[in-house]
């Protein structure tokens, strides 16, 4: 008999705490007694091994040890459970005992684009600036081995010159998601298949027309589409990305069973947020749809496992601890721009939230958070938030 964890479970360290994570948005710190246990499970995942040498290491009997296995598995159900696979892999623990490193990082390896979307937070297009790969690769080779995750974003990622060479030399490193338009992709889906994590692409209508008025890119729909299928075709794991706006929210559920015919993985269903291009346009995207959309979508993920709405608020108030933005930016997950800067998350690229560049980081912070905090704790953003109560700007 031996014990394995769920695919959306990680266990990793921040600071001196053991957290236990699902989905980046529900953690557990587990008690003291707790983390001995879980770090000798990552030892050896066999109940009989587990059981031979705590009973050694504390000179308790094997009866008590078996006890505190069973409560363990009952309390931790939805997390762990028992398997007579032989060949389950051990559990592992990410980031450093008495550190503070991120889960994921998410990367955007340009501003550039080969589409030109009315909301996008970025301004990205035809022009725009490539990051560094030189100093990308020093950042990420200091990261690896603490930080499991990292997406790679644009702008259109596969844009960069260097993508592939990115890809084959990190692929085996982290566990990887492209972030694409998915947009002349089609000669790239053999480096995009060393994604362990897959593609996530956007698409914001089961209509071609209202897709491609919203992407800047006629002919855009019938492409991303295009390539959905020959990803799926080559076994590369697929989500995709939606916003709502006035023109696509009645479309929403349709677009939805769409997708679901097709096997997508999640479905994340987000809003504008009035910045980038959206606020340079005055975008209005919110404008007719009905006070009872958040009740409508909140019955969509009801009827449909798969979706996610990314504008939920539970997320962010769970991880209040981590972050005075109530959110995992900061803190479990990291962003760098195109021009290597590194902020709490894409769209919060507030200078007084910078958490540094990767051209010679600065390590410090991953070992004493304190002075962030403090720092973090002036701004008159998050001065606003613990006030108020609100929610980051970045969300609503």
């Amino acid at each position: 008999m031996r014990i394995s964890m769920y695919n959306n479970i990680d266990l990793h360290w921040w600071g001196n705490d053991l957290l236990l994570i699902r989905n980046i948005c529900e953690y557990y710190f587990f008690e003291e007694e707790e983390v001995f246990f879980v770090e000798h499970l990552c030892k050896t995942n066999k109940v009989a091994d587990l059981v031979y040498n705590i009973t050694r290491e504390l000179d308790v009997d094997s009866i008590t040890v078996e006890s505190f296995i069973d409560i363990f598995m009952e309390n931790f159900a939805d997390y762990f459970y028992f398997t007579h696979e032989e060949t389950t892999q051990l559990i592992g623990i990410s980031g450093k005992r008495s550190a503070y490193y991120p889960l994921e990082i998410h990367i955007s390896l340009t501003n550039r684009c080969v589409q030109n979307c009315k909301h996008c937070y970025k301004s990205a297009g035809a022009y725009g600036v490539f990051i560094n790969s030189h100093m990308l690769a020093a950042f990420l080779d200091h990261m690896a081995g603490y930080v499991p995750y990292i997406c790679l974003s644009g702008g259109e990622p596969t844009l960069h010159p260097d993508f592939s060479k990115i890809m084959g030399r990190y692929s085996s490193t982290y566990d990887i998601c492209v972030l694409s338009s998915g947009v002349r992709v089609l000669p790239l889906l053999g480096v995009i298949a060393k994604a362990k994590r897959g593609m996530i692409v956007s698409i914001y209508s089961s209509i071609p027309s209202v897709h491609d008025e919203f992407a800047g890119y006629k002919g855009s729909y019938a492409e991303v589409l295009k390539s959905i299928d020959a990803a799926k075709a080559n076994d590369i794991p697929v989500s995709i990305t939606t916003l709502i706006s006035k023109d696509n929210f009645k479309d929403i559920e349709r677009l939805v069973e769409l997708m679901n015919q097709k096997e997508i993985g999640i479905i994340n269903i987000g809003r504008i947020s009035s910045i980038g291009r959206a606020k340079e346009s005055n975008l209005e995207a919110m404008k007719s749809i009905p006070d009872s959309l958040q009740e409508d979508l909140l019955g969509l993920k009801t009827r449909h496992s798969n979706v996610e709405i990314l504008s939920d608020t539970e997320c962010g108030n769970a991880l209040l601890p981590f972050s005075p933005l109530k959110c995992s930016a900061g803190t479990l997950s990291w962003s760098i721009n195109e021009y290597g800067q590194i902020h709490p998350c894409g769209v919060c690229s507030v200078e007084e939230l910078s958490l540094g560049v990767i051209d010679g980081f600065d390590e410090s912070i991953l070992i004493n958070r304190t002075p962030y905090i403090e720092k973090v704790n002036k701004v008159h953003l998050i001065k606003h938030m613990q006030e108020t109560g609100a929610v980051c700007p970045f969300h609503e």
